[in-house]
């Protein structure tokens, strides 16, 4: 099929590598560090489709739904799906550390099925929209007052800024927060004048411990 004619193309040597790192097998190169040759291989084609074909950029415009998906639950699927999005992971998030290629590649097969694209200094939303100009982000309530909160970053007028000059729009849906359900709609609020947000309608918090 197309999964193994790609995987054949994208050679024999990473996946070997790949495998034994599942595997937990020590890695140790002569001339080089093989964990980070790895990395440098496994973010070379970032975009993981759900046929198993690897790709290097999303297609155009497909909204981006970023999040850990450390399990991925019922509430996670039913946004993909109401958004038509892809799952987005990125490996060095703020205040955690890196993933590794094996913590990667685990949380790729808990997404198996689905599209997923790995980001790698990406860590912040606005960041994301540096780095994919015109693609939606999708996000929870709790994700815009993060995204706005000066105390994560940059100030909302600079962040706002970014959002425009990147025609990126916010697809915002709502969030239990502290046991307070807060709406889409609510977080639309907080969102600077200009800056293109869409509400989702319905509740979609689904736990995996509700799954």
């Amino acid at each position: 099929g197309t999964s193994v004619d790609v995987r054949i193309i994208d050679g024999s040597y990473v996946d070997d590598l790949i495998m034994k790192m599942i595997n937990g097998m020590e890695l140790v190169g002569p001339n080089h560090d093989e964990s980070w040759l790895a990395q440098q291989l496994l973010m070379e084609r970032p975009y993981w489709k759900a046929t198993g074909v690897r790709g290097v950029c999303l297609e155009e415009g497909t909204p981006i739904y970023p999040g850990a998906f450390n399990p991925p639950h019922a509430g996670h699927i039913a946004i993909r799906d109401a958004t038509q999005s892809v799952f987005s992971i990125e490996t060095a998030p703020p205040h955690k550390g890196s993933l590794s290629v094996t913590d990667t590649l685990k949380r790729l097969k808990l997404l198996r099925g689905n599209n997923v694209l790995l980001t790698r200094g990406a860590a912040l939303n606005v960041d994301k929209s540096n780095m994919f100009p015109g693609h939606q982000l999708v996000m929870g309530a709790d994700a815009v007052i993060r995204m706005f909160d000066p105390c994560w970053g940059p100030s909302p007028q600079e962040i706002a800024a970014r959002l425009i000059e990147n025609d990126t729009k916010l697809v915002i849906f709502g969030r239990y927060i502290d046991g307070e359900w807060i709406s889409a709609e609510s977080a639309c609020k907080l969102v600077p004048t200009g800056v293109a947000c869409e509400c989702v309608a319905g509740r979609w918090d689904v736990s995996s411990s509700e799954i």
